[in-house]
């Protein structure tokens, strides 16, 4: 059983290279009566789409040629919702699984086609299969960064690195959208009922989380596990003086309608 304090977050149990093989592996076709779909879709994107749109929301502002990047795109659902939204724009999606680079450069192509023959829509999209923090820095700055279910893949070390990257990508006017299992939903303007019920549930993700049975059973079975874990991003965000938060917005995973758990979509800038 696990035992925590309300705000303490689990530890990272996996390395990189374990993951990325893994990611590679869920992100594998399967077929579904007359369609093809990555297994990675089934298992956890259809569940991300509410927090995928909920965060397109918060981009408002974009303008047609400013420049986007996506770290951690994986099989590029968010990706095509930015393209179809920002045509214009230049987007660059990164990525350390090589399939997952594969389906996002895939599908992006498909929404390019589609879109021209509509309008006059150019290809504005770069897919880069590399793990981000080896990304060159100095190549280019970015108006929006976002991000979904990255940072609490990391341990905490990582999450702070990635935010320094982050900054150092980012125009002086940009801004970063993080979204994350939040470990702290009692922090919100939630009814107090409603803090009981995603507290109540985030200890119970946490403690199928950290089952070794649970995770054995997933990884003979599909080879895959999820990994992200609740996190207080604002306690990384006050270590890089550079960076300030500038909103947050709430949105939860959810389950044949049900919401299941609590996410946080955070807004973040320089100072």
């Amino acid at each position: 059983m696990v035992n925590m304090n309300q705000n303490e977050e689990l530890n990272v149990s996996f390395d990189s290279s374990s993951l990325k093989n893994e990611f590679d592996s869920v992100s594998r076709k399967i077929r579904i009566l007359f369609w093809e779909v990555p297994l990675y879709d089934i298992l956890m994107g259809f569940w991300e789409r509410r927090v995928n749109t909920d965060i397109l929301d918060m981009a408002d502002g974009i303008s047609e040629k400013d420049e986007i990047i996506e770290l951690g795109s994986g099989t590029g659902q968010l990706s095509c919702l930015i393209a179809k939204k920002y045509p214009n724009s230049n987007l660059l999606c990164v990525d350390f699984s090589a399939r997952m680079s594969e389906l996002t450069h895939e599908r992006l192509n498909n929404q390019f086609k589609s879109q021209s023959q509509r309008c006059s829509s150019k290809k504005k999209f770069k897919v880069l299969n590399m793990d981000c923090f080896e990304l060159d820095e100095s190549s280019c700055k970015y108006d929006l960064l976002v991000s979904t279910f990255l940072f609490d893949l990391q341990s905490s070390m990582q999450i702070r690195k990635l935010l320094l990257i982050c900054e150092r990508l980012l125009k002086d006017d940009g801004r970063i959208l993080v979204a994350t299992l939040d470990a702290s939903p009692s922090d919100s303007t939630l009814p107090k009922f409603c803090k009981s019920y995603f507290n109540l549930t985030k200890q119970i993700y946490e403690k199928f989380h950290s089952s070794a049975t649970v995770r054995k059973i997933f990884m003979s079975s599909l080879g895959y596990y999820t990994h992200c874990r609740p996190i207080s991003i604002n306690k990384y965000l006050s270590d890089i003086p550079s960076l300030q938060l500038l909103g947050v917005k709430y949105s939860t995973i959810r389950v044949l309608g049900i919401p299941l758990l609590w996410v946080k979509i955070t807004e973040i800038g320089r100072r």
